[in-house]
């Protein structure tokens, strides 16, 4: 019998949990921690997760290419880099007292108003 096979004769009994699912994809590929709101504009923007954790883990080897500016509170950060070829940053807000660190959301803006500026 083909993978396939098998495939369709087990989902005809079995009820996938997709939340569940997530859950394990979750800690099987991603290195850090994800809120919801960041997880959501991942597909709602079109982020990939491995490029936002990419800007982020960047910053933490010490990369110049990245920034790290205020967040709203003593335990936030935002890390943020150039969008290569375009007039933007992509900036990640984390909160940096967990271990790893949490996404909690994340955005684009213009070079202009953000690179080089400690602002949030």
């Amino acid at each position: 019998m083909s993978n396939s096979d098998s495939d369709s004769d087990t989902t005809n009994t079995i009820t996938l949990d997709y939340q569940k699912w997530s859950i394990i994809l979750e800690k099987s590929f991603l290195q850090l921690r994800w809120g919801s709101e960041a997880k959501a504009r991942t597909y709602i923007r079109g982020f990939k997760s491995n490029y936002i954790e990419s800007v982020v883990l960047s910053y933490q080897d010490g990369d110049t290419s990245t920034q790290r500016c205020r967040g709203k509170s003593t335990d936030r950060a935002i890390i943020q880099k150039k969008i290569s070829g375009r007039n933007l940053v992509i900036r990640v807000v984390v909160v940096t007292k967990t271990n790893p660190w949490t996404i909690i959301t994340l955005y684009s803006g213009l070079v202009s108003r953000y690179w080089n500026k400690n602002v949030y």
